[in-house]
């Protein structure tokens, strides 16, 4: 997988192994609204909380508490032309990508792009590959889209329920290996 080939790589600009895409929004969406379904989206998804410190034993992987920041925000580039806005959109694409922090955070951003009132809204979502690959990228933008839905209806976002967690996932992947069935599996 990604993640192997990545801890076991050490990359020079490991900040900048990332995914997502621009998506453009076919109705107005309220930059508020969205904040909250980002919100709840980011409390949902361990994933989108962990932390990765490279140490000289290797690497170490945390998860921060539900209080951190949620990196999303609206910017307004309604002022400009249109020529102007894609340029400042792709400049701010590759700027946020360098800003994606393994052991501070955030390992995602999102920003809504205000384009005016004859262009739609554009959505950049970015994850580091160490959060999202491409089958839960979708499954995480399945989610902003029905707490938007939610939190527009005046309603608590409320996702569908979570699988196996991070950490259960992970302890019993060790249990795994160190178990029978691996052990035999060694030669």
């Amino acid at each position: 997988p990604v993640e192997h080939w990545f801890l076991d790589h050490d990359p020079a600009d490991a900040h900048h192994f990332n995914m997502g895409g621009m998506m453009e929004a076919s109705q107005r969406v309220d930059g508020a609204v969205l904040a909250r379904a980002f919100a709840a989206v980011q409390a949902h998804h361990d994933a989108l909380r962990l932390r990765f410190v490279r140490t000289p034993e290797g690497w170490t992987q945390t998860g921060a508490g539900l209080d951190v920041p949620v990196p999303f925000e609206v910017e307004d580039l309604s002022a400009l032309a249109p020529e102007a806005q894609d340029a400042a959109m792709e400049a701010r694409t590759a700027a946020l990508q360098t800003t994606l922090d393994l052991a501070a955070g955030p390992i995602y951003r999102a920003v809504l792009f205000e384009l005016g009132a004859d262009r739609p809204q554009r959505l950049l979502f970015l994850a580091h590959h160490l959060a999202v690959d491409a089958v839960s990228l979708g499954i995480v933008m399945e989610d902003v889209e029905q707490a938007y839905r939610q939190a527009a209806a005046g309603d608590e976002p409320v996702l569908r329920p979570k699988t196996t967690s991070f950490r259960r996932w992970a302890e019993r992947l060790a249990e795994h290996a160190g178990g029978e069935t691996s052990r035999g599996e060694l030669a």
